[in-house]
This record gives C-alpha cells, sequence and structure tokens, in this order.
C-alpha cells in the first residue's frame, strides 16, 4: 500500500508543488519493486499472489490509467551477490526486471509464479554462458582473513 500510495503522490504532482521532482505521471512507467530481506518471501507464488493483490488496490485506488509494472521482489542478497555484474555491464536491471516480467506472464502456473530471485540467476547465466560467482568484495574480505 505504501507503493501505491506514493505513486498517488506522485500523480497528483505532490512532490512537485514541494519543488522536489516534478514529472507528468501519465508520461512515465511505474515500476513496482520491493526490495526485502526475508528469503521466505523467495518462495514461489509469493510474488504472484502479493501482485494480484496490488493490481486490485490499483484499481481501487482509481490509479489504473497510469502506467504501473507488476510487482517485482526482489532480495537484496541478490542484488548484492550480481553487483560486479551489474556494474560491469553483465546485467542491466531494467532489462531483467522486463525480461522476468514477461517469463511470468505466461498462463503456465509453474512459470507466472516462479520469483524473482531464481529467475534472474538462470537468466544471468544463459545471457552471459558463464558462472554468477561471488562479488569482488566479498572474496577480498575472505581472502583478508584466510591471508593476514
Amino acid at each position: 500500500m505504501q507503493l501505491l500510495n506514493s505513486i498517488k503522490n506522485i500523480s497528483r504532482d505532490l512532490y512537485g508543488l514541494k519543488t522536489v521532482d516534478h514529472v507528468q505521471a501519465h508520461e512515465i512507467t511505474f515500476y513496482s519493486i520491493i526490495v526485502h530481506t526475508d528469503i521466505a518471501l523467495e518462495s514461489c507464488g509469493v510474488n504472484y499472489f502479493l501482485n494480484k493483490r496490488m493490481i486490485k488496490l490499483v484499481e481501487e485506488l482509481g490509479l489504473s490509467n497510469l502506467k504501473i509494472k507488476d510487482l517485482v521482489m526482489i532480495n537484496i542478497d541478490t542484488l548484492i551477490k550480481l553487483q560486479d555484474h551489474f556494474s560491469n555491464g553483465k546485467l542491466d536491471l531494467e532489462n531483467c526486471i522486463n525480461s522476468y516480467l514477461s517469463y511470468i506472464s505466461s498462463n503456465d502456473p509453474e512459470t507466472a509464479t516462479f520469483p524473482f530471485d531464481e529467475f534472474i540467476k538462470y537468466y544471468f547465466v544463459e545471457t552471459n554462458k558463464e558462472n554468477i560467482g561471488n562479488p569482488k568484495d566479498f572474496t577480498e574480505i575472505i581472502t583478508s582473513f584466510t591471508n593476514p
């Protein structure tokens, strides 16, 4: 609900009135992203059911006229694990999210309920033909403990 309240405030130009930001809500696409730390939220179907609820709330709040992408739940650990690949350009978050949304738009229940955190791992390997590996920072920290 907090996410949709923010979208509603943007669409009413609330931030423009406070000279924070001025955008025309009908000209932008809102990406509904929740970054979380709870591994239970990565379970199959969680994103699916929360997205269904969000779609109902969008209608109830009168936001159906806006371009609001489906909800994507992302564990922050996934972003940390893939940080080097985002920074070196092997992954682009917008492309990953759009590919995921396209993938889950299937009528197949198994595909439609697949979590983003699992999808992006397969997406990376398929796109780059290499294993994900560990982030450089993580490797450096571990090495500093083992080689003082």
